[in-house]
């Protein structure tokens, strides 16, 4: 007794046996995937760099954010560091008006931007070396589309974020003097 099977039958499980097998598509994000728990924005007009930290502890004393400032002076220059207490690690260090981070640096290009973003109360903001006479949303327009500081924001929503002023004198030689040029650091704990 012959089976007989139709030809397209026949041709359809032939073409199945030799389909190629799917590579497995590419699931990495295009975008910076975070590694840590704690960010530095250094703004100006613009964002000028993020940092990344991943600290050993991040737990917050009374509502705020324990950053530490130490400072040495040697008679020539001043230099300043900044700690996450109770870490012994040195965040960033200031030597002259330059800065020197502890983390490599993160482009903003390569951050996902999201669509909309919540803008903090007042209350939530931690002002570093006194209050600065500016509206800190200003400054926190500048950062809040940022899918890192969005994630941030969203795993530890009442802890402040610290803002830091800083004022450098960067010469002009259109005026022949130096003119005041300031910048903000922006701290936020994950």
């Amino acid at each position: 007794m012959k089976i007989k099977i139709p030809f397209f039958l026949l041709l359809f499980l032939l073409a199945a046996a030799c389909q190629k097998d799917k590579l497995p598509t590419n699931s990495q994000s295009p975008y910076y995937q975070s590694k840590g728990n704690f960010l530095i924005l250094q703004v100006s007009d613009t964002l000028e760099g993020i940092y990344e930290y991943n600290l050993p502890v991040t737990t917050l004393q009374n509502d705020s954010l324990p950053l530490v400032w130490s400072h040495f002076d040697d008679g020539i220059q001043v230099t300043s560091h900044l700690q996450f207490s109770p870490n012994v690690d040195t965040l960033l260090r200031i030597i002259d008006k330059n800065f020197s981070f502890s983390s490599p640096f993160v482009n903003a290009k390569s951050l996902k931007v999201c669509a909309g973003a919540e803008v903090p109360n007042l209350s939530d903001f931690q002002f570093l070396g006194g209050p600065i006479q500016l509206n800190p949303q200003q400054i926190w327009s500048q950062i809040a589309l940022l899918d890192i500081v969005q994630k941030y924001r969203a795993s530890k929503p009442n802890a402040k974020i610290a803002i830091c002023r800083i004022v450098n004198y960067i010469y002009n030689s259109e005026f022949g003097l130096s003119l005041p040029q300031e910048k903000f650091l922006i701290f936020i704990v994950g």
